[in-house]
């Protein structure tokens, strides 16, 4: 049996959606900093460069399954949903069309109140057994732009973390597979305080905590820390933090960031993010 990750709480599509030219679909690692900073990028496009034509979409997920893997897994999760339909998922959970009938499948998605009670019972077990989130799922499927390009948004986690090898993978899958991937070393934390501040003074006092990032606290990790004494949050960015400090910013960040490794080969082995790849995609000429 199917289980789905991909879950919106409360999802809420009262808004016709609006097919854009192009959809950046972004799988990140964060359950809240990065899909925070993207929401509200795409929220407030109108104020940067950022081209009119593309819409960034965060894939939302109902676990929080963090590593490389389940990161390449949920943007893969997406791409599949994007080719069937509702219909063809409900029918393949469970023993749905053996109990109750293809008919009555087609029924709950179209009027589900002529249905009785217990057959809309069947259908909405089996759908919450399976994590399906229909509302999510349509929005999934509905949202098509001409052009659409799939990434991942990944962090190293500092040069000694065992999870780099399942990291190393993950990328050559991306490139394999035709995905954009946007790395950070060693965590996107890092491209955040290249919005406000460039750290080449701690960071030639402390190379070896820059690159491998260690816990120092139960919230914090040695940059993630550095983080919040200059931009004063932590995991989550509001929206008053983040047009304070991010939105009028973002071109010193792309600046500071060529004062650091930001392609994609070095980026794997120094203090870096290849973010500048993502914006050369999503800005205008």
């Amino acid at each position: 049996m199917n289980n789905y990750r991909l879950s919106y709480n409360n999802f809420d599509r009262a808004e016709p959606f609006k097919t854009p030219k192009r959809i950046v679909w972004l799988s990140v690692e964060g359950k809240e900093t990065e899909i925070n900073y993207f929401n509200l990028l795409e929220k407030y496009k109108s104020e940067t460069r950022i081209n009119p034509n593309i819409k960034i979409e965060t894939i939302k997920r109902s676990d929080t399954n963090s590593d490389p893997n389940s990161v390449l897994e949920l943007l893969e999760e997406c791409i599949r949903t994007r080719k069937t339909t509702l219909l063809d998922d409900i029918c393949d959970l469970s023993n749905l069309v053996k109990t109750l009938g293809i008919d009555k499948i087609k029924q709950y998605l179209d009027k589900k109140t002529l249905l009785t009670m217990e057959e809309r019972n069947k259908i909405e077990i089996a759908l919450k057994t399976a994590n399906y989130d229909i509302e999510y799922q349509k929005y999934i499927k509905d949202a098509k732009g001409e052009e659409d390009i799939y990434c991942i948004v990944v962090d190293t986690e500092g040069q000694n973390n065992p999870s780099r090898i399942v990291l190393e993978k993950v990328l050559k899958e991306c490139e394999k597979r035709g995905y954009k991937y946007f790395l950070s070393n060693p965590c996107f934390e890092f491209f955040l305080l290249l919005h406000t501040y460039n750290p080449k003074k701690e960071y030639k006092e402390n190379k070896n905590n820059f690159i491998n990032n260690p816990k120092i606290s139960n919230k914090h990790t040695y940059v993630s820390a550095l983080l919040s004494i200059k931009n004063g949050h932590q995991k989550h960015i509001s929206e008053a933090t983040f047009l304070e400090k991010y939105l009028p910013n973002l071109q010193n960040a792309l600046k500071n960031s060529k004062e650091w490794s930001y392609t994609p080969e070095e980026v794997k082995k120094n203090v870096g993010s290849n973010m500048i790849d993502f914006f050369n995609i999503v800005l205008e000429d």
